[in-house]
């Protein structure tokens, strides 16, 4: 057997070996570097719950949950374009050529410059998808059945709404603008592990990341999870409220200030 023939017949395993040791090593480099870096031994203690009590929170509290995040969200986005290609028999058809994510993007873009409803724009931009979806369908129906050419050639010309967005955001307010493009654009800033609820398919890790945040919880003092939750909350006023951290580096016994600058640097 040829060298070209076992290739061709191992191919798939082998771009699995391939793709799945990539994404194990983007996965430990993510964990390990950041505005605080942790080498590998200090990840391993992390991630067993032993060594710095900083780096521990840093582990489970922060990187953690950003890259269970972001795999999960990836795999649903990568899942919903195959499924699309599947369906439609054609490598170009995605949630973004059909128009899909153009609808989706307009009805939370209008809401979130608007300043209407906001905690609904999730729910919002779902219902945008499925009627321009509907629309699609509409304009792609022939009197045959479905042309997957004119469905993909409608999708295109739907996702030109996205003008409408640009022109919502030009004219929106500056607070409001960056809400709007962090939403349209995306990020994994300040997500923990009651986003995962949303976005992963079975509660049964984020309730197995639950206990283990609660493990860290009752190693630390009810002082330091205080100061936690107001710097995550407010990473900017850092170093402006004296008296929170004079409070937390003298009754927080093993954590200095330096450490409390650590913590900080890490969340933003």
């Amino acid at each position: 057997m040829t060298l070209q023939k076992i290739w061709l017949k191992y191919r798939v395993f082998q771009a699995v070996v391939f793709l799945g040791f990539g994404l194990l090593l983007t996965i430990a480099l993510s964990l390990s570097f950041g505005a605080v870096p942790m080498s590998a031994a200090q990840l391993w203690q992390a991630f067993l719950h032993r060594g710095d009590a900083v780096n521990q929170t840093i582990f489970w509290e922060l990187r953690l949950p950003r890259v269970a995040a972001a795999l999960t969200v990836s795999a649903a986005l990568g899942m919903s374009e195959s499924l699309l290609q599947g369906l439609l028999r054609n490598c170009l058809a995605d949630p973004f050529v059909l128009g899909i994510s153009a609808g989706a993007g307009l009805v939370a873009i209008t809401m979130l410059t608007l300043g209407i409803f906001q905690t609904w724009v999730p729910l919002a931009a779902w219902i945008g998808a499925i009627l321009t979806s509907m629309l699609v369908y509409f304009l792609g129906k022939t009197k045959t059945g479905i042309s997957v050419e004119r469905l993909v050639l409608a999708g295109v010309a739907v996702s030109y709404l996205g003008a409408i967005q640009t022109t919502l955001l030009l004219l929106a307010e500056d607070s409001r603008l960056q809400a709007a493009l962090n939403w349209l654009i995306g990020s994994l800033n300040g997500r923990g592990w009651s986003d995962l609820q949303v976005a992963a398919p079975s509660t049964r890790t984020n309730q197995t990341c639950r206990n283990s945040r609660q493990q860290i919880s009752q190693q630390q003092p009810q002082i330091y999870r205080n100061y936690r939750s107001h710097w995550r909350t407010n990473p900017s006023q850092f170093g402006k409220n004296h008296r929170i951290e004079t409070e937390f580096s003298g009754r927080c016994v093993g954590i200095s200030r330096p450490n409390n600058a650590k913590i900080a640097a890490a969340w933003n």
